[in-house]
């Protein structure tokens, strides 16, 4: 029951950071887009969390592996926005000891330029 009443604690902890940081963001679009793009990383760190998977990998990793790999239509897609706003990005937020495993050869596929 302790336990419980922590984890609800928790929860409505963060429902309000959810809510200042989301309104925070919105701010910083028009104000300062560095601050704006980084909440949207930590975002991008808990809806990986949320599907279940690694905490500390991006969703925009795993969509670089199923771009390049499969050509997972949501992956390119995701990918080819994340380009529009940051030249490079898949590439450098991959990570290669989480999730899918890539060979050393696609690895330097994808962070010597590889475009979704």
């Amino acid at each position: 029951m302790k336990r419980l009443i922590a984890l609800l604690t928790i929860w409505l902890l963060c429902v309000i950071c959810a809510v200042i940081s989301l309104l925070w963001m919105l701010t910083a679009c028009f104000f300062g887009p560095d601050r704006a793009w980084n909440i949207a990383k930590g975002y991008d760190l808990v809806g990986n969390a949320t599907l279940g998977n690694w905490v500390d990998e991006y969703i925009s990793s795993m969509a670089t592996k199923a771009a390049y790999r499969r050509r997972v239509w949501w992956a390119v897609l995701l990918c080819k926005l994340l380009e529009t706003i940051d030249p490079g990005h898949c590439a450098a937020t991959l990570v290669t000891d989480r999730g899918e495993r890539l060979t050393e050869a696609e690895i330097t596929d994808i962070k010597g330029g590889w475009k979704p």
